[in-house]
């Protein structure tokens, strides 16, 4: 039975990834979060030496690692605490992986956060790399250090490089979607910052089966997942209000600095290596939305 370590069991991916490795019979499955509890859970912060002996008392064949901190806008005016919840938590991640030799590590990287946003849309896993916030660099210094060292050791990797990933409304509030939602049932504005601000959005359940797949087939480089669609932020907020048949209207302000304005990544890659496809659409998965529903859920 292969031994699966998942670090931020605790986090929105985390949740539902545990869930559905449970129910697979060939692995044992094992988490680390500062929060939580449960069977083969750890409740360590992953830079205690208490996590590191863990890890290494584990030994697991294979490594999630999706512990990190998403906040662009904060990275801007903290980049010292996004280097430490990002870079340097995953670097000794990788460095447990040095000590262990024989496993495969699965790495949570940023699609939208770390290629050069003068880049053609889509992006693909050959576009240029330039990060534009502090957040962005804390995540791809440890896709880079994860290919070199795999190479120098000789274990395999992958590096999902996600969309903004979005889940059911209903039960999971997190991300943009999310956020419109929850304005609507409190009837008050959001602020979209840039009347041309885009994202690429993808479903948890196929950011699941994309983990499924890295586990048995290790891609040993990047993998962009998406859905390969642009959305126009300002457009879906209209689309959603129209649907729910609401007045609200979003306050539109100038983009951040630090954030990407535009993003949409291939997928074709995934496609080809484990013919891996986006099944659930974003406005398929919004149709039936309701104020009435959504309160009596959330």
């Amino acid at each position: 039975m292969a031994k699966i370590l998942i670090t931020g069991s605790e986090g929105f991916i985390g949740r539902h990834l545990v869930k559905r490795l449970r129910k697979v019979n060939e692995f044992q499955v094992f988490t680390i979060d500062s929060k939580g509890k449960g069977l083969n859970h750890y409740s360590f912060n992953l830079n205690s030496v208490e996590a590191k002996e863990k890890i290494l008392s584990i030994s697991p064949e294979v490594i999630i690692h999706l512990a990190g901190h998403i906040d662009v806008s904060g990275s801007m005016s903290s980049p010292a605490k996004s280097l430490a919840d990002n870079a340097i938590i995953g670097l000794e991640i990788i460095q447990m992986a040095n000590i262990l030799g024989s496993v495969n590590i699965i790495y949570m990287n940023s699609g939208g956060a770390t290629y050069k946003e003068t880049n053609d849309l889509p992006y693909t896993e050959g576009s240029l790399i330039e990060p534009s916030s502090p957040y962005g660099v804390s995540k791809q210094v440890v896709e880079d250090v994860l290919k070199l060292s795999a190479k120098l050791y000789g274990y395999s990797w992958t590096s999902l490089a996600l969309s903004n990933c979005f889940g059911n409304l209903h039960e999971d509030q997190v991300g943009v979607v999310s956020r419109f939602n929850q304005h609507f049932r409190e009837r008050t504005s959001p602020t979209i910052y840039g009347v041309n601000s885009s994202r690429d959005f993808v479903h948890i359940d196929d950011v699941i089966e994309a983990i499924l797949f890295a586990i048995e087939w290790p891609a040993n480089r990047r993998v962009n997942i998406s859905s390969n669609i642009e959305y126009n932020l300002l457009k879906l907020f209209e689309c959603m209000s129209c649907q729910l048949e609401s007045h609200l209207k979003p306050k539109i302000v100038p983009p951040r600095p630090g954030e990407v304005v535009r993003s949409r990544l291939d997928n074709t890659l995934a496609f080809q290596l484990w013919g891996w496809k986006p099944r659930q659409e974003l406005f398929k998965a919004l149709k039936g939305l309701s104020i009435e529903s959504s309160n009596e859920n959330s």
